[in-house]
């Protein structure tokens, strides 16, 4: 199971539709986009503080999420090669010491 999760992952990263998915991500939620969206949402003259307090701290949860969500197969894909090698390790370790 862990092995087939880690050749999912790694064909998903490095899959052309993965590379799409993440340029628009960056359009619509990195730097720029969200500038973007932060000055037509709270550039409004009709805005007023506490509405504008409230969406600029939806837009960040949103934003924040996006990129925690989107950053989860590279993330999934360290701790299950740290696991192997730690069970690779543990399987060659000798009983009586190292070097022993």
């Amino acid at each position: 199971m862990t092995d087939q999760l880690l050749t999912d992952l790694e064909d998903l990263l490095s899959h052309k539709g993965w590379s799409v998915l993440m340029e628009h991500a960056d359009q619509e939620w990195g730097k720029v986009g969200f500038a973007e969206k932060l000055a037509q949402t709270l550039g409004a003259p009709t805005m007023d503080k506490e509405k504008g307090w409230s969406q600029l701290q939806q837009a960040l949860v949103t934003q924040r999420e996006i990129w925690r969500l989107l950053g989860w197969p590279k993330a999934q894909i360290q701790q299950l090669r740290a696991k192997q090698k730690e069970a690779l390790l543990a399987g060659t370790a000798s009983r009586r010491g190292p070097g022993l």
